[in-house]
């Protein structure tokens, strides 16, 4: 009698495992300012709100077998990458309240089949006239 200790999913069937995906960029007003501004446009929403992002850099941390971050987005959708963001309340309203063209890095736990973005970070860079001299 046959174990499944040593089996493998046939080639084809892969789980589609969770992916920590890190995103770099800035959300903008329009999915086609998102097009243009960015290497790829990503619609992300929290709750019923939905915003655009134009994603400058999209990378992974970690995963087995390990995939690109650019390969991420396109599996989520093959007409629009869309991510579902939960989480804690305070990176959620982050990402709500932040300005349009400020740079923006987000990082999450996603679940590919479900699309959910499980956040973990959320980084708002402060406004121009907020610098220090």
């Amino acid at each position: 009698m046959a174990t499944l200790a040593g089996a493998r999913a046939p080639s084809g069937l892969g789980i589609r495992q969770p992916v920590v995906l890190r995103l770099e960029g800035h959300f903008t007003a329009t999915r086609n300012d998102a097009r243009t501004q960015g290497t790829d446009a990503v619609s992300i929403r929290l709750g019923d709100n939905e915003r655009w992002f134009a994603v400058d850099t999209a990378r992974t941390v970690g995963g087995d077998p390990p995939v690109s971050g650019r390969a991420v987005l396109g599996m989520l959708a093959p007409l629009q990458p869309t991510l579902l963001a939960v989480g804690d309340a305070a990176l959620r309203r982050r990402l709500e309240e932040a300005p349009i063209g400020t740079a923006v890095r987000l990082e999450g736990l996603v679940d590919r089949g479900s699309r959910t973005y499980l956040l973990r970070e959320v980084v708002v860079a402060p406004p121009q006239d907020a610098q220090t001299p």
